[in-house]
């Protein structure tokens, strides 16, 4: 715009220059001939150009306003074509009522001029157009003499609407892009060159808390935003490698960032960097990390739920058949210890034979509670109590060296608990405290009732709430890396050396646990020990108090019927049996059994079936035989699983029923108590 000006006032000045050369010839009779030709084809040229110069209105007029010159231009700014201007008052055609005072102004300003091409200080003006609407137009007026001191003021217009209608649209459109950034569900932050902050959004300051006026440049956002000077220099190298080498180009960036309240958040940041500024935009994705986190964490809970129930069922599946193996060991080696005499000296390879057996029975069960498929006796107990019965034992089997500490809660809670299996629990984490304090130290068991938060037990798996019983079992050993601490309830997993851990022990725990639907929380760090939390449901009913077994084990004289389907088990117990002076009917499957019976019926004063045998279940036996005679006792046992027994309608709870493997002993004094009820 200034060079197209400083073009038409060049040649607007060099018009009245030569305006001036004429007149002053035009004084020289001698040359007036010749310059009024001169005068002519200029005026000529002038005139032509002056009708031709695209966008550009030009008037010329008198001091007192009247239109001498309108050329072409001047229709297209104001309407009027020159037949209607020339020879009108420029104050009637285009001036508007509120500019007149102001016009007539300049033109008695104007008439103290005495030079001829001088410029009157150019303006931005209204201007009337032949419709009636307002012409925005930046207006530029000169003033020349003619015939002597007669003034002639020219003015040239230049229609500035589309300019204004081209601001108009871009402000219309700044208004549109900055309520869309007021809007947006991101933070924005626009930075200048120099590193002021010229913009946030509304969400910038809900993400961040931060106002402009809080971070007015680039540094005090990083100072506040990175408070950290380690992580803040990380920061920085990463952003200035990234300016440096990507303008244009977006970046995407993930930080944690620290919120004006002290809050930290991860933060997903797309920054483009152009030559004047950069825009980032900011995403609050904290809840997308610790869903992340969470996803990562349940799936490697399933992971791991998934490989011990992978193994449990391995456990299962060998469970019947390793624990019929077991009870033939044990049963055949009870009988040959009762054949020989006391002072026998092969008497102790029998006991050896015994020890090793038992041995490998509690092994087996040990897979099976790990797995939780080993049915459990629940009933309601006292924590304390089980940790109290528990004391002597506990300390029998820590070393000298381990000062053993017990703290109760005095508000004392109830838990519906198998005895045996909770014991199992307390022996295990004591022994392996007692292998992890080699140089002697510190064991505590600690006792609480206490109420998790919901978001705490669905973190750890459990559909529990309420009032938990907090068993703690603290030592202060060697203590587990992170590493370490991830695998200790997998089964077969130990620290120790070949041959002085099996790997069950806390596996075993772990199952336990769970059964009891209550969970693990576990604590160690290397050199400062391990900490186990066992959660356990509370319930409000008091324990029944245990009746101690008074029968003492003997023989009879009645008749048994033996199902069993495995020869070396049933020949063992027919053996036994008959030791113990008992007549004994055997059957190889159910439909055996059943004819046995009905052979035997008479005679037959108690069944001793297998739970699991081919053609008929001994459940189905049973039944068919009660058709018969309806007060027939019967005791049921098994190798399998709990769930197997369950789903062939056994259940220790309502009927009788002995887990092999089987002990002679165990035996016995369950068919004697069943005979003489």
């Amino acid at each position: 715009m200034e060079d197209k000006n400083k073009s038409k006032k060049q040649l607007i000045s060099e018009l009245f220059e030569l305006r001036q050369r004429i007149a002053e010839l035009e004084k020289s009779e001698v040359e007036g001939k010749q310059v009024k030709k001169a005068f002519i084809e200029s005026e000529g040229r002038f005139q032509s150009l002056m009708e031709y110069l695209p966008g550009l209105s030009i008037q010329g007029y008198t001091s007192d306003g009247t239109i001498l010159y309108w050329n072409k231009a001047s229709k297209d700014v104001y309407g009027f074509s020159a037949e209607e201007a020339v020879g009108k008052n420029i104050q009637d055609l285009i001036i508007p009522e509120d500019l007149k005072p102001l016009f007539r102004e300049s033109m008695v300003q104007a008439k103290q001029i005495t030079g001829s091409g001088e410029f009157m200080p150019p303006t931005e003006l209204m201007l009337l157009h032949k419709d009636g609407h307002l012409v925005p137009v930046y207006s530029i007026h000169t003033i020349t003499f003619i015939e002597g001191n007669v003034p002639l003021f020219f003015c040239i217009d230049v229609d500035l609407s589309e300019r204004r209608r081209a601001e108009q649209a871009l402000q219309e459109e700044k208004k549109t892009l900055f309520a869309i950034l007021e809007h947006q569900p991101v933070g924005i932050m626009l930075v200048g060159k120099n590193g002021k902050l010229q913009y946030i959004n509304p969400e910038f300051t809900n993400i961040t808390g931060y106002i402009l006026q809080d971070i007015p440049v680039g540094r005090d956002w990083l100072n506040k935003a990175y408070p950290d000077s380690e992580y803040r220099k990380k920061v920085i190298g990463i952003w200035k490698k990234d300016m440096s080498s990507a303008e244009g180009k977006s970046i995407d960036r993930e930080f944690i960032i620290t919120c004006k309240d002290g809050q930290t958040k991860y933060a997903y940041l797309r920054t483009t960097h152009l030559s004047d500024y950069s825009i980032t935009v900011l995403t609050d994705i904290t809840r997308h990390i610790q869903a992340k986190e969470e996803r990562e964490k349940l799936q490697t809970q399933l992971l791991h739920a998934q490989k011990i129930e992978s193994i449990g069922q391995l456990a299962g599946g060998i469970a019947h058949d390793f624990n019929n193996i077991i009870s033939a060991i044990m049963g055949y080696g009870e009988i040959l210890k009762m054949k020989m005499d006391k002072d026998d000296p092969k008497r102790v390879y029998a006991e050896h034979i015994l020890t090793s057996s038992q041995k490998a029975a509690g092994l087996t069960q040990s897979l099976l509670t790990f797995s939780r498929k080993q049915t459990i006796e629940l009933k309601p107990y006292k924590v304390n109590d089980l940790i109290k019965a528990m004391e002597k034992l506990l300390r029998r089997l820590l070393s000298e060296d381990i000062d053993m500490e017990i703290m109760l809660e005095k508000t004392d809670v109830t838990i519906m608990a198998d005895k045996a299996q909770i014991d199992q629990v307390l022996m295990n984490l004591a022994a392996n405290a007692r292998d992890a304090m080699q140089k002697g130290g510190r064991f505590v068991i600690e006792t609480k009732k206490i109420k998790p938060d919901i978001e705490f037990l669905r973190t750890h798996g459990c559909d529990k709430q309420g009032e938990f019983a907090l068993i703690s079992v603290k030592d202060t050993g060697i203590g587990m890396d992170q590493k370490t601490k991830e695998q200790i309830f997998d089964p077969f997993f130990t620290t120790k050396e070949i041959g002085k851990g099996t790997g069950l022990g806390l596996s075993m725990v772990y199952g336990i646990v769970k059964q009891h639907d209550g969970f693990i929380d576990t604590y160690s760090d290397l050199g400062v020990g391990t900490t186990f939390h066992i959660y356990i449901p509370a319930i409000k009913t008091v324990e029944d108090e245990e009746k101690p077994e008074t029968l003492e084990i003997m023989g009879g004289t009645e008749t048994i019927l033996v199902a069993e389907d495995n020869t070396e088990l049933r020949n063992l117990t027919k053996m036994m049996l008959d030791m113990a002076g008992y007549t004994v009917v055997d059957a190889v499957d159910g439909e055996d059994a059943i004819k046995r019976f009905i052979e035997h019926k008479d005679k037959i004063d108690l069944l001793l079936f297998d739970v699991v045998m081919p053609k008929k279940n001994g459940k189905e036996v049973y039944e068919e035989i009660k058709k018969i005679n309806p007060d027939i006792k019967v005791l049921f046992t098994s190798g399998y699983t709990g769930e197997v027994i369950i789903d062939k309608g056994i259940h220790n709870k309502t009927v009788n029923f002995i887990q092999k493997p089987l002990s002679s002993y165990n035996l016995l004094l369950k068919i004697r108590e069943i005979l003489n009820k």
